[in-house]
């Protein structure tokens, strides 16, 4: 009886062993899951801001180049061009008005 009792108290450890270790595996690839996640989310994170600066910087240029080609174009010549699409407006008015 006590070898019995015995046999089934080791069967008993041996399959605690086991579901021990599985659990110990399960819960080491559910941390590496969330480990290679959180690399994941951190990476696309860093893209997406290094892709925000990038627009921005760009837009600035932008901004810095339109606003250096206002400050160095002269007013005359934008008058004239006024001047010049109010002609052809005007010229196409009348031509609308003779067909």
């Amino acid at each position: 009886m006590k070898d019995k009792a015995f046999a089934a108290e080791i069967q008993f450890d041996v399959m605690t062993s086991k579901a021990i270790r599985l659990k110990i595996s399960s819960l080491r690839d559910t941390y590496r899951l969330k480990l290679s996640k959180k690399k994941k989310t951190k990476k696309e994170l860093q893209e997406t801001t290094d892709a925000t600066r990038n627009s921005m910087s760009e837009s600035q240029d932008a901004l810095d180049t339109k606003s250096i080609l206002a400050v160095s174009t002269s007013q005359v010549p934008r008058v004239r061009l006024r001047n010049r699409r109010k002609k052809e407006k005007m010229l196409n008015y009348e031509q609308q008005l003779t067909v």
